[in-house]
């Protein structure tokens, strides 16, 4: 059962690994010039949107009953996100403003924000039922990580924009809904780290990626915000391929850890699927 586990994390990563050489490629000599780069960018997130999606209702169809809640939520949530992509794709492809500008201008960014209540939910779920044995330690992360650590980050990104009129309030109520992203980023990341159950798989454990996947928005969130601040986010210039590349990254992450929950399942969950 292991080695299955272990083989199944070697695809994944190496899925990885040829996203992320192909994706440097492209964005650094795109073949078809910014024309080609522009579809790419519009287009990638709703592929790797709708392929954790996928991979997300699978598990949901196959699990136990007593797990199927959790994938739900997760499902429900993700999919909410690739439809948010898909309409952001579509206005991106038929105009000449830039698919972020498009999410924050367009209300949509607050649209995509909703879809973290049914994953969080989601996410509720199997954190209750990983931590039937909580310790002192995993509490403390769980403060810390799940409400000390965003609050910081929040406050940090906010405060200097309600001090800054200059750009006037629509801008400053657009930063602080981009604001929220990499602090719900940092309690989503938290919350997959501690679903881990104890003991069980450690690095190769689904749900401990899950986090990282989340630890990719992270950095993609708030590398976007500080970007955007600067007015600084152009199409294939160094800064926008950091945010662009880890934010698809995540959806791919993610789905391929969806993946990796059939290997742990035991011999009577997959008769029971079956069933």
């Amino acid at each position: 059962m292991k080695n299955k586990s272990i083989s199944g994390m070697t695809w994944a990563l190496l899925i990885v690994y040829v996203y992320m050489c192909t994706s440097m490629l492209v964005y650094s000599a795109p073949p078809g010039g910014e024309d080609f780069l522009k579809v790419v960018n519009a287009l990638t997130p709703v592929l790797a949107g709708l392929f954790a999606t996928v991979c997300a209702g699978l598990v949901w169809r196959r699990v136990p009953d007593e797990e199927r809640n959790i994938w739900f939520w997760l499902c429900v949530g993700i999919g909410e996100w690739t439809v948010v992509e898909a309409i952001l794709a579509y206005n991106a492809l038929t105009s000449d403003t830039l698919r972020f500008t498009v999410a924050s201008t367009g209300g949509l960014g607050l649209i995509r924000l909703l879809g973290y209540l049914p994953i969080g939910i989601g996410m509720s779920h199997k954190m209750t039922r990983s931590l039937t044995q909580i310790t002192w330690r995993r509490l403390v992360w769980a403060v810390i990580g799940g409400l000390v650590l965003p609050s910081i980050l929040l406050l940090a990104f906010t405060l200097p924009v309600l001090f800054n009129n200059e750009r006037g309030p629509g801008f400053s109520l657009i930063a602080i809904v981009l604001a929220l992203y990499p602090a719900l980023d940092i309690s989503f990341s938290t919350g997959g780290f501690l679903s881990v159950p104890k003991k069980r798989d450690g690095w190769w454990h689904p749900w401990f990626l899950i986090g990282g996947a989340w630890v990719l928005w992270l950095y993609a969130d708030a590398w976007y915000w500080v970007l955007r601040q600067l007015a600084a986010y152009r199409l294939g210039l160094p800064g926008a391929i950091r945010v662009d590349i880890p934010y698809t990254l995540a959806y791919i992450v993610l789905g391929l850890c969806c993946i990796q929950t059939f290997p742990l399942m035991s011999d009577s969950e997959r008769r029971d699927t079956k069933a």
